[in-house]
């Protein structure tokens, strides 16, 4: 479990994206997480300056599936579903409405 998820639990708040961005940073100074590529940071963070989408926890998730060649991303997340496409990957939601 990251750092990032285990100050979540604990204190149940979503944190600034920056915040984020700057734990992240310095724990791949020191560890390369297995579940984590770096490359999957690396385009997150490019695509939250770049403002693709505003939650950067979504970016590293959805980067992450792009690296997976996911085609079709499953969620009930209002906010990916607004995007409806990210990077040519589908996304749609889980419920069949």
């Amino acid at each position: 479990m990251s750092f990032i998820m285990v100050r979540y639990l604990v204190e149940r708040r979503k944190y600034d994206a920056s915040e984020i961005i700057i734990a992240i940073e310095a724990l791949c100074l020191e560890v390369i997480p297995h579940y984590l590529a770096h490359s999957d940071f690396i385009n997150a963070k490019s695509d939250f300056f770049n403002k693709e989408f505003s939650d950067f926890e979504d970016l590293m998730v959805l980067n992450s599936a792009i690296r997976g060649k996911c085609e079709l991303f499953m969620t009930n997340d209002r906010g990916l579903l607004g995007l409806g496409i990210f990077k040519n990957m589908m996304i749609q939601s889980t419920r069949e409405d």
